[in-house]
């Protein structure tokens, strides 16, 4: 009998995946000796994302590398945080809304710097949209309106494997009742990929020719007048072959360009820059919206926390008498990079392992799900529920559409929120805090 259909198994309707970006709220997860045998309606991506919810008997504290009883961590972190000169919070990515509350409001408490994390997520977007402005959109609306679907150097039937069957080109909408058949698919890459082999439209370019390339296309929608041979010697690409694509995009009703969330470096951020002005010149004569395809993360729900608490989505110092955005300076990979800490609250393990090391001198308190090992060279680590399987809370679409992620599993391990409103605690109430 299949594991999925065993009479003693548990099943968790509207269970949510957080193997990419979608988080799937539709997923069937089915529970048997204290774990998740199958995942129905799941991807290969997210029925590996939910085998991988087993939790080990691990302590569920380290100090110094030795087990030792919560309470005592808690006392050791809040002593770090609180006498460190110039403290960081990061890795509020890796967690739910409930719980990057809580990390704001410790950063504000130690006067510190607080970020999303250490591995540039949805970077480049924020700052293109802070530069440009953005016309965005709901997931459910590209799955209603979109007749026009163009992957920018992004391969979602291999990343996002539910995106079309959900929202893309697959999707029976509401203006868009024979799914397929209503829509074009467009693609745009380096070389010919999963979601090219189902387009209807594929142009192949170069990586260094990304940027020529959008500004052609948006100076052809725009109605200038271009030099052929300047346009294939800056992009490889014929401008007829431009031309074309350009009559594609006007001629859609609703057009959605899918692209990368962005890495943090200075090109990307242009790259996104020019996407976003391109949409906006696509919209003055049609309807044209942007979609960075997210992580399985909750970045999107730390930069929406970080808006909301501080005014800012990233890259945000508290030492002084208000929050001060800082993008160039106040980064977690910059801030470690120069040393400019010496103090690190981390709600991500993994973003200590790779990036803490190099920071001589700075004392590490850092969180890890049940299924990662301590972390070596912390003076403090907190073993907590994995998010979405042994924890609920809130995360966020990569939309922008709050999803609440529910336990289908028991855990002896506390939820990150537990953890740390216990941190904010000690912090809060620690001789001389009020004077903070």
């Amino acid at each position: 009998m299949p594991q999925a259909h065993r009479l003693d198994a548990e099943q968790h309707p509207d269970s949510v995946c957080l193997g990419c970006g979608c988080l799937c709220d539709d997923i069937t997860a089915v529970v048997a000796d204290g774990r998740v045998v199958a995942a129905e309606h799941a991807c290969a991506r997210g029925e590996a994302w939910f085998a991988a919810s087993s939790e080990d008997a691990s302590p569920e504290c380290w100090i110094d590398g030795q087990p030792a009883a919560i309470d005592d961590g808690l006392d050791h972190a809040a002593a770090i945080l609180r006498n460190a000169r110039s403290p960081l919070v990061t890795g509020l990515d890796a967690v739910c809304v409930e719980a990057q509350r809580i990390a704001v409001a410790i950063a504000d408490r130690i006067r510190g710097f607080v970020d999303a994390g250490g591995l540039g997520a949805h970077e480049s977007s924020i700052h293109a949209a802070l530069e440009v402005g953005s016309v965005g959109c709901t997931l459910g609306e590209i799955r209603h309106r979109a007749d026009l679907v163009l992957a920018w150097f992004v391969d979602p039937v291999a990343t996002h494997p539910r995106f079309f069957e959900r929202y893309g080109v697959d999707a029976i909408g509401e203006f868009v009742p024979r799914g397929r058949a209503d829509r074009r698919l467009c693609v745009i890459d380096e070389h010919e990929t999963a979601t090219a082999a189902q387009s209807d439209h594929l142009l192949l370019l170069k990586r260094d020719r990304r940027l020529a390339a959008l500004w052609t296309v948006r100076a052809i929608v725009a109605g200038l007048s271009l030099d052929p041979h300047t346009v294939a010697r800056l992009t490889g690409v014929s401008l007829e072959q431009w031309n074309t694509l350009a009559r594609l995009l006007l001629d859609a009703r609703y057009g959605v360009i899918l692209h990368d969330a962005g890495a943090a470096d200075a090109e990307a951020s242009i790259e996104s820059a020019a996407i976003l002005h391109l949409v906006r010149v696509l919209s003055e004569r049609t309807r044209f919206v942007a979609a960075a395809l997210g992580s399985g993360n909750n970045a999107k729900g730390a930069e929406q926390v970080l808006l909301w608490s501080t005014g800012y989505p990233a890259a945000v110092d508290l030492r002084g008498a208000v929050p001060a955005y800082q993008p160039q300076e106040a980064t977690t990979s910059r801030l470690l990079d120069r040393g400019e800490v010496d103090a690190v609250l981390s709600l991500e393990g993994r973003l200590a392992l790779d990036s803490i090391e190099t920071s001589a001198g700075c004392s590490i308190v850092a969180l890890v799900e049940d299924d990662l090992d301590p972390v070596p060279n912390a003076q403090v680590v907190f073993r907590v529920a994995r998010l979405g399987t042994h924890a609920g809370g809130t995360v966020f679409r990569s939309d922008g559409v709050p999803i609440p992620a529910r336990a289908v599993l028991p855990s002896h391990a506390p939820a990150a929120q537990e953890l740390i409103a216990l941190l904010l605690d000690r912090l809060e109430h620690a001789p001389g805090a009020g004077d903070a």
